[in-house]
């Protein structure tokens, strides 16, 4: 038996003093901004750790990439389970700072089961919090925490509660735009872009051909945006995309969709449609083909919905 004066016994006891000194300086800075009935365990690691409470179970990450690029810094946690919680706040730089999900300023968040459905955060009566508590920019680490509620397309809705993250993150910026950087950049090719659609509502049907068409790449996918006044509609692909029917489906971090009135908080995520591309010329960097898909605004009673049918684009990127 140790006695309490004995070496091994002080040795124990001293490095347990110093875990749990170091587990309190890596969360002082952690402030849950909403009181959940059940808390969240802390982050159990300073560099990577995302953790929260979905409906009353525990949600612990597994694995997580967090970027922080020329429009938003991003995080995708994912735990063993295979369910997934994304967040986008609309900052160039981190900051702390209290960023609102609410459709109207870019922040959102989303949560989805293995193999299920996505909940999207949606606003401004049922959105959430996205708070910033602490930037280390030398390390690249930042420590906050989160809320929202998520409805998915049949109108389920999950909590998602007691957030708290202390996350390490990598930055991808753009380079200063030249002629052949379709990223970002005023390629003077982009003028030749073309998109065109019949845009379908309940109470309205709209052949649209786009006045603004625009392509540019992050995060290893490229987009393809056409706008007017009325409608903007957003393609997302892999830059090396072969010829091929390319199903989408409204799953990922970044949902291709339509948007009415070009504005975020009239997004209709898609549900199920195609992408066909004919040419995917990567030494011009020029992609065309149609499209065609449904989508539905989950955030209104009733649910909204547009069928987008005949599209067609000719990009440079």
């Amino acid at each position: 038996m140790l006695s309490s004066k004995s070496p091994l016994r002080l040795v124990v006891v001293g490095a347990f003093a110093a875990v749990l000194a170091l587990a309190s300086a890596c969360n002082k800075d952690i402030v849950v901004p909403n009181n959940g009935a059940n808390d969240a365990p802390d982050p159990v690691a300073i560099n990577s750790s995302l953790v929260a409470v979905i409906d009353g179970d525990s949600f612990i990450s597994s694995n997580i990439l967090v970027e922080l690029n020329d429009t938003s810094l991003l995080i995708n946690a994912g735990n063993q389970a295979g369910a997934v919680i994304r967040i986008n706040v609309n900052i160039s730089d981190p900051e702390p700072g209290i960023y609102t999900i609410d459709g109207l300023e870019g922040h959102d968040a989303n949560y989805q089961p293995a193999g299920g459905n996505l909940y999207v955060a949606d606003g401004p009566t049922n959105g959430g919090q996205i708070r910033i508590t602490s930037v280390d920019t030398a390390n690249r680490i930042i420590g906050g925490a989160f809320f929202f509620s998520g409805i998915n397309s049949t109108g389920e809705r999950k909590s998602v509660n007691s957030g708290k993250f202390t996350l390490q993150y990598t930055v991808r910026k753009s380079p200063p735009p030249t002629v052949n950087d379709s990223v970002f950049s005023t390629n003077p090719l982009q003028a030749n872009n073309q998109m065109s659609a019949v845009v379908i509502s309940a109470t309205d049907t709209d052949t649209v051909a786009f006045s603004s068409v625009k392509s540019f790449q992050y995060l290893n996918n490229l987009y393809l945006e056409g706008t007017n006044t009325r409608h903007k509609i957003s393609l997302i692909l892999d830059p090396d995309q072969n010829v091929a029917t390319v199903a989408i489906d409204g799953s990922g971090s970044f949902n291709s969709g339509y948007y009415q009135n070009q504005t975020n908080n009239n997004k209709f995520p898609v549900e199920s449609g195609t992408v066909d591309v004919t040419r995917n010329d990567t030494l011009l960097r020029r992609i065309s083909g149609t499209f065609e898909f449904s989508a539905k605004r989950v955030n209104t009673t009733p649910a909204d919905s547009r069928t987008i049918s005949n599209g067609s684009f000719d990009i440079y990127y």
